[in-house]
């Protein structure tokens, strides 16, 4: 989706279009369909847009009130979002984009929105009255949000070559690459391999006030309530397809839409719904990645089979 950056800057300070176009290539790989910049005193904004044929996904800011708000924003259960937004206070809509419905939350609710929004995210939101600035990534960290502060600026994006690209020290942080060679994976989640990189753990918002002070706060946890031994399996089942189809409803906004099709149970039934859902189901195009010589397998065979009985176009990408 959308790459997006964010430059702020002392209270009397000014973020220049050229500090923010040299980050522009950095988004580039993120948004073929065009680069917007704004410079706002001492906050800037580059984003590069990924059209995805549903406008509601493409703006990449926008003001609310006193705050800017900047970000890769999708929102899930729109609806219901909107009514309690409209039951707050505000003049929200079901056209709004998924940005501007993050901020109208920002407007009712303040650092509680996360908590109130389902779907991922990774925004930046800053208070031109207190010129502190808040970061917030989505519960399961879907959407990365990386950031570097120093006396002069504070930078944040979903993208890390853009920070690089703004000249942020490349000294490496042992610690991260030792978990990397060791586990495969860094085992701190607000940590980058780089050392003067670090990223807003999943489920947190950071703010950061003017004096360049950060408090972090975990906003939502896995829930683990107690089990239900009351219902029965029908029941249960039920509740579980009413669950998913929603899920797979809010992610088929857009005019063309593409399934990754193992062959196996998951993609399948992930292609069957949205295929059921989908008025002309067309639109989607079940995509199979396959190494023909290298590990020969019958999911293929079983993928295509699986696209012909949904009505969907199949491609083959051979990765061989």
């Amino acid at each position: 989706m959308t790459g997006y950056a964010a430059v702020v800057r002392q209270p009397r300070a000014t973020v220049t279009r050229e500090e923010l176009c040299a980050l522009a290539p950095a988004l580039a790989r993120r948004g073929p369909h065009g680069t917007s910049v704004v410079a706002d005193g001492a906050i800037g904004l580059v984003s590069a847009l990924l059209d995805t044929g549903d406008r509601r996904l493409s703006p990449a800011w926008v003001h609310a009130g006193p705050f800017v708000v900047a970000g890769q924003v999708r929102v899930d259960a729109r609806e219901q979002l909107v009514d309690a937004l409209r039951g707050a206070g505000t003049n929200a809509s079901v056209d709004d984009p998924d940005v501007r419905l993050f901020a109208q939350g920002w407007l009712a609710w303040g650092d509680e929105t996360p908590a109130r929004v389902l779907g991922d995210y990774s925004v930046v939101v800053h208070d031109r009255r207190s010129h502190a600035t808040t970061l917030v990534r989505d519960p399961f960290g879907v959407r990365m949000l990386y950031y570097h502060k120093d006396a002069a600026r504070l930078l944040a994006s979903n993208t890390l070559a853009a920070l690089l690209a703004a000249g942020v020290p490349r000294d490496l942080d042992e610690d991260a690459i030792a978990d990397v060679v060791a586990e495969g994976y860094n085992e701190d989640p607000a940590t980058t391999v780089f050392r003067a990189i670090r990223r807003v753990p999943p489920a947190h918002v950071l703010r950061i006030d003017a004096a360049g002070r950060e408090a972090a706060r975990r906003y939502w946890t896995l829930p683990a309530p107690p089990i239900d031994r009351s219902r029965d399996a029908t029941e249960i089942v039920a509740r579980f397809r009413a669950a998913l189809e929603a899920s797979v409803r809010d992610r088929i906004r857009c005019p063309s839409l593409t399934v990754f099709m193992s062959g196996g149970l998951d993609s399948t039934t992930l292609a069957a719904i949205a295929a059921r859902e989908l008025e002309h189901p067309a639109r989607l195009v079940a995509r199979t990645s396959h190494l023909p010589t290298l590990v020969p397998t019958d999911d293929t065979r079983r993928a295509e089979l699986v696209a012909q009985s949904l009505g969907l176009g199949h491609v083959l990408s051979d990765v061989d």
